[in-house]
């Protein structure tokens, strides 16, 4: 089972693919939030979906919508079962967040 993590600074408004599952296995992935700035963000959003990108994720896709992490704080979902095709994508409405996902990919 291999680990691996992967982080970017997240623009404003904008969604970025952090992850996507090109394994066979289900793999299971820690998700984290680290506001850097002095003012709160109330627009964090973390969708899991098989859309090839930002455009194809529906409502059903979310498991985060408009999460507040507060100034120099850290917001982290663990233990999410990401299935063979499906991708990370994160979101953060005035971005002033990072996010890193980290975790183990199944075989």
């Amino acid at each position: 089972m291999a680990s691996n993590g992967w982080n970017a600074s997240l623009p404003v408004a904008t969604f970025v693919k952090l992850y996507t599952n090109s394994g066979s296995g289900p793999a299971t992935m820690n998700i984290a939030f680290c506001n850097t700035s002095t003012a709160e963000t109330n627009g964090v959003r973390v969708a899991i979906s098989s859309a090839s990108d930002a455009r194809g994720i529906t409502s059903a896709d979310y498991v985060e919508y408009n999460q507040t992490v507060n100034s120099g704080n850290v917001y982290e979902r663990t233990g999410m079962v990401i299935s063979p095709g499906e991708s990370i994508y994160v979101f953060d409405q005035f971005g002033v967040c990072s996010a890193r996902v980290h975790g183990f990919e199944g075989n």
